[in-house]
């Protein structure tokens, strides 16, 4: 691991990165390969928009023998306690949640990388998730994923 550079924030100490696709079929596929081929390793966050997604994503990733979470707002404190605990230790790598709307924000330990699966609603969650990565004291990498329908939102975090 690399300290973070003198006088660069948390955000400014990862890689943005932003794949354009025409389908959402193309974010799975993309996923699949940034996963499978280890092109990304480390632990990993993979933000969704809302919890069919997620486990969408979840199943999908199982189907090719990738072990991951899901972390919902909905699920009991005992069990998103349980889940993070073992993602906290490094029992698994890949944890799926959801974009915002947690009562009481996630306590997420050495995030390497994120994938925004689908692209943040506003600016500010961006910058709040992307920014975990860079307080884990690595070069981490944030990966949006993009479809047409969601160029506002690129546009806005662009600014």
């Amino acid at each position: 691991m690399t300290k973070m550079t003198e006088g660069r924030t948390a955000f400014e100490n990862i890689a943005h990165l932003f794949a354009f696709t025409k389908t959402v079929l193309d974010k799975y596929i993309l996923t699949f390969n940034l996963l499978k081929l280890a092109i990304v390793s480390g632990k990993t966050v993979i933000l969704v928009n809302d919890v069919t997604q997620a486990y969408r994503m979840k199943y999908f990733l199982a189907k090719f023998s990738l072990r991951s979470f899901v972390l919902s707002t909905d699920m009991p404190k005992a069990q998103v306690s349980s889940i993070l605990h073992f993602f906290n230790i490094g029992q698994f790598e890949l944890l799926i949640m959801l974009q915002k709307g947690y009562s009481k924000r996630p306590m997420i330990k050495d995030i390497t990388n994120i994938i925004n699966f689908d692209m943040p609603v506003d600016p500010e969650s961006y910058v709040h998730r992307i920014g975990r990565t860079g307080r884990a004291g690595s070069d981490g990498i944030a990966i949006s994923f993009c479809t047409q329908d969601e160029l506002d939102e690129l546009r806005a975090i662009e600014k």
